[in-house]
């Protein structure tokens, strides 16, 4: 009988053994996962603030990415330079009609089921990196400053030094969603209107409106024509205002309209987006 008693406590105590080996050994795996965790946060986060090279580049350019022009030396081929790319950038950048791509309708049925939209704003020049989304981290990490002036274009403004001369400023645009907004075109005329620098403004109005309907309120068409009223918004700096015209029956909410005006980006420094009122 006292045989059997220590036999089952030996049974217990190395059942108890293993299980206390077992919670330790979880305890070391977590401890040290995540202390590797911590350890690749530090490592991204060193690589945002001191500008280090992405793992991508450094896969693509192991010699490097300076700017290269694109050579191949040593049988390394060398990104394009693009630390200068944003000044570079023509301003205002258009959205061209002709490069539009199809999409499937949020709400595909029998009215529609595809949509024809504005492409992404992504350069050709950062093509060599994966494109600009993967350049700038991919909503990985937050753009370094360095970078975002890789990428940001700038207007030539009157300088305020009293020589003169002309300054650069970074550009901004504007991403108006609008349905059937009789406050639109005022919303647009107040963008310019009280800017210091309208020049280095940029507008893309999403227009959803019922076509064919001669009440309703189209933000594209100002309210004079502009041969007899050139100063008008619409006309002073219809060189700076994309319109994107949606029959307001195919409209899906403002999420979507957004969306349309995020692709209606072409490389401005700031961005902001808008109410039509």
């Amino acid at each position: 009988m006292v045989f059997k008693l220590n036999n089952s406590v030996l049974r217990k105590s190395a059942d108890g053994n293993r299980d206390a080996s077992y919670g330790m050994s979880l305890e070391r795996t977590l401890r040290y996962s995540m202390g590797a965790m911590f350890f690749l946060y530090l490592l991204v986060t060193a690589c945002t603030f001191l500008q280090l090279p992405s793992p991508l580049e450094t896969a693509l350019y192991p010699g490097g990415s300076g700017g290269g022009g694109g050579d191949v030396t040593g049988g390394v081929l060398t990104p394009p330079r693009i630390e200068d790319y944003g000044r570079r950038t023509p301003f205002p950048n258009h959205v061209d009609p002709s490069t539009y791509e199809t999409i499937p309708h949020p709400a595909a049925g029998d009215a529609v089921s595809i949509l024809s939209v504005p492409p992404f704003w992504d350069p050709l020049e950062f093509a060599p990196r994966g494109g600009v989304r993967e350049y700038l981290g991919f909503g990985r990490r937050l753009m370094t400053p360095a970078e975002a002036r890789t990428i940001g274009s700038y207007a030539a403004v009157p300088s305020d030094d009293g020589r003169g001369g002309l300054a650069d400023l970074e550009t901004i645009f504007v991403a108006i969603a609008s349905y059937r907004d009789y406050q639109c075109r005022q919303t647009v005329g107040s963008v310019f209107s009280r800017a210091k620098y309208p020049q280095r403004v940029r507008v893309a109005v999403i227009d959803q409106y019922a076509y064919g309907d001669k009440n309703e309120p189209v933000c594209s068409k100002p309210e004079h024509p502009c041969s007899d009223r050139p100063e008008q918004v619409l006309c002073k700096y219809a060189s700076q205002i994309d319109f994107y015209p949606m029959e307001a029956k195919y409209a899906v909410g403002p999420v979507f309209a957004r969306h349309l005006g995020n692709r209606m980006y072409r490389g401005e420094y700031f961005v902001v987006q808008s109410d039509a009122h």
